[in-house]
């Protein structure tokens, strides 16, 4: 993700983000092209994007046939 992001840097706040493998403290934000600052956890594996958030500049489309999702 870091070769996607410019202007990465330590901010004041931190984001402390809870999934299946526990709780990380993320306390770094960069730049995306075309999306905008997204916070950066420069350790994890895989770094994830709200969808309402991506849907306010994008168009989204799924296939929720097989999701337990609820929008």
């Amino acid at each position: 993700m870091q070769n996607m992001l410019t202007n990465i840097y330590d901010t004041k706040r931190h984001l402390d983000l809870h999934c299946i493998a526990g709780t990380a403290c993320v306390t770094k934000k960069g730049d995306m092209k075309g999306y905008g600052t997204i916070w950066y956890h420069p350790d994890g594996i895989a770094n994830i994007f709200s969808l309402n958030n991506v849907k306010k500049k994008y168009r989204v489309t799924f296939d929720s046939k097989n999701s337990e999702m609820d929008l």
